[in-house]
């Protein structure tokens, strides 16, 4: 594990980096398991209320949820923020700066991923 796989997973997040520490001894493979079966669920009624395109789109770009601003597109936007997956960026970081895009980590214009991670679990359980 390097720093560079650990920043495109965890975006620089300490508690994440905690818990990867504390909760999976440093392994990566049982974290991302973790989170996986966490997922399921969300992927599940995602299908459910079918959103699964939607999603799709906001896997490969956060922004998705405002430029393809659809009654489809705010149900899915709903699920993520309950599920504390994705955030609406109208805040600035500490400093006063306003975070940057980085679609790297899956930081948009708009929206973010609360941590790449969740992205990158998703984007493998949907085959995209």
């Amino acid at each position: 594990m390097d720093a560079r796989e650990l920043w495109l997973l965890l975006g620089g997040n300490p508690g994440k980096l905690l818990e990867l520490a504390r909760s999976f001894e440093w392994s990566l493979e049982c974290l991302v398991g973790f989170y996986r079966e966490k997922l399921v669920e969300v992927v599940r009624g995602v299908r459910a209320a079918g959103l699964l395109e939607c999603l799709r789109g906001v896997v490969e770009d956060p922004d998705a949820l405002f430029h393809e601003a659809t009654e489809s597109m705010l149900r899915l936007e709903r699920v993520l923020t309950r599920e504390n997956l994705i955030a609406y960026k109208h805040w600035t970081a500490v400093g006063g700066q306003r975070v940057e895009r980085d679609p790297e980590v899956g930081v948009g214009e708009y929206y973010a991923w609360q941590v790449p991670l969740y992205r990158e679990v998703l984007r493998s359980m949907l085959g995209a």
